[in-house]
């Protein structure tokens, strides 16, 4: 995924409005759909406060600021969300199903949320003063009060004490995979 343009526009040392904008965009057409199935897909019995946040409604938001910070300059991007790759999403549907398979989504919707410390230190210092507040969907991962990396070791402690079999830890660990694939996908289509 580091390769992809998004991660790259991400990352780069100074990223201009419009160029955020497609990147929160190319974020939203993946994370609408893993959200949706982390929320729907959820083992019942599970521990629901083990369950990743939800962070959809700050990426909206962040979307909404930063569009209505362009809007002066003419400069916006093209629709909000791309469709996504219909197999690959109902492969990913299918495999979530499973209760290892949701525990391989919701390690990558974890991992990328305790992740985005350190992207919403980078976007400080890269986006410009009109809109380098609109970081709330980057900035709902640095809320754990004892750390992102105590943070994290417990949830993996907690993961591999959910995943006993080695069936389940290979399921799990193809769903992540999997996730993975549908995140990539979904920001190769939006950069193109």
């Amino acid at each position: 995924m580091e390769r992809t343009a998004v991660a790259r526009r991400l990352m780069s040392g100074k990223l201009a409005p419009a160029d955020y904008l497609q990147v929160l965009q190319a974020w939203l057409a993946a994370w609408s759909v893993l959200e949706h199935l982390l929320v729907h897909s959820r083992p019942r019995d599970l521990d629901i406060s083990r369950s990743p946040s939800l962070r959809l409604p700050q990426l909206c938001q962040d979307i909404r600021e930063v569009r209505l910070a362009l809007l002066d300059k003419s400069a916006l991007p093209g629709p909000l969300v791309s469709a996504p790759n219909p197999d690959l999403l109902e492969r990913l549907d299918l495999t979530t199903s499973t209760r290892a398979g949701w525990l391989g989504l919701a390690y990558v919707m974890q991992g990328s949320r305790l992740g985005s410390a350190l992207v919403v230190s980078h976007l400080r210092r890269a986006l410009p003063p009109e809109v380098a507040h609109c970081t709330a969907f980057f900035s709902s991962g640095v809320d754990a009060p004892q750390g992102v990396e105590h943070h994290w070791r417990s949830w993996l402690q907690w993961l591999d004490d959910q995943l006993v079999t080695a069936l389940q830890q290979e399921q799990a660990v193809s769903a992540a995979a999997l996730t993975f694939e549908f995140i990539a996908c979904a920001w190769t289509a939006r950069a193109e």
